[in-house]
């Protein structure tokens, strides 16, 4: 199997995949995992994982239900004739805050997203000048 593998993949994933790298010169990297056998090691952790991530779907279903349960059959009155003009203010406020601190998040994972960009270019260039 040859590898049609985008080249930022690292060499080790293509090797636990079970893919065969090529060098430059046309010859195939030896080391080749087998990626029929597992260990039981790997078989129990994945069943693991699965009853995992199954239990806390379950849980979440259940807390949601309990909740809306809980939610749907309360007796609850809205009493509005105490909001006043600071009241208005302070939640005006807040929701500029949680707005801000949203704008805040997005720009810094794009600007994070624009950094490792630029790390991954910098370092193909390097190798590739360095190859040379």
């Amino acid at each position: 199997m040859e590898s049609n593998e985008p080249m930022h993949v690292p060499k080790i994933l293509l090797l636990r995949r079970g893919v065969r790298i090529k060098n430059k010169d046309g010859t195939g990297d030896e080391q080749m995992a087998d990626t029929s056998k597992q260990s039981k090691f790997d078989e129990a952790a994945s069943h693991l994982k699965s009853l995992t991530n199954g239990a806390i779907r379950l849980s979440l279903i259940v807390r949601f239900a309990v909740v809306a349960w809980r939610v749907a059959w309360s007796q609850f009155s809205l009493d509005l004739s105490k909001f006043d003009f600071s009241d208005l203010l302070a939640m005006i406020l807040a929701l500029f805050a949680v707005g801000m601190s949203v704008a805040f998040y997005f720009k810094s994972t794009d600007s994070s997203n624009q950094f490792y960009d630029n790390i991954y270019n910098f370092t193909q260039k390097t190798r590739d000048i360095r190859t040379y």
